[in-house]
């Protein structure tokens, strides 16, 4: 585990509506979660890279989501 790794402890982040949770990774790089949808997560090798994945991921499942509620209600 590098130094900065040790150091740097899981943290929020605010995008929107969503809370993301940025875990440093051993290798490099964070791993990122989103609190409010259940199954987004996502990786990257910078912070911004990491971001952009989960907002992404967020955005699709959002989209599947709106997609269902309109098939249930046809």
């Amino acid at each position: 585990m590098s130094v900065l790794t040790s150091l740097i402890k899981p943290f929020p982040v605010v995008h929107g509506k969503y809370l993301y949770i940025f875990t440093p990774a051993e290798e490099g790089g964070f791993s990122v979660s989103c609190e409010n949808i259940d199954g987004v997560n996502a990786q990257g090798d910078t912070f911004e890279e990491a971001l952009e994945c989960a907002i992404s991921m967020t955005a699709f499942v959002e989209e599947v989501r709106a997609d269902l509620e309109k098939e249930q209600k046809a």
